[in-house]
């Protein structure tokens, strides 16, 4: 959410990842995607925005070719987004 103190959370998260796919939960609070992965390219690690959950997860999906795991965080609104998404499509 673009009100909670993201760049303290991510100092603590980034330095565990590879690359972040970032989408914003449907709430008004949220932060856009494209911010997000900003703020995070400028920490110095790869970062792709997405339009929705469903692209995200995919995309995510995809990605997890290349690397040993995937990890979803966020709101709990965007994780019941993602876990309904998964358990239709997967």
């Amino acid at each position: 959410m673009a009100d909670k103190n993201y760049d303290e959370m991510l100092d603590i998260i980034l330095p565990f990842a590879s690359e972040v796919c970032c989408v914003a939960p449907n709430n008004d609070r949220a932060l856009p995607a494209k911010d997000l992965a900003a703020v995070i390219e400028a920490k110095g690690v790869n970062a792709c925005a997405y339009g929705s959950v469903p692209e995200a997860v995919d995309g995510a999906i995809e990605r997890s070719r290349r690397v040993t795991s995937v990890c979803a965080i966020g709101s709990l609104y965007m994780i019941g987004d993602i876990k309904k998404y998964i358990n239709e499509k997967y």
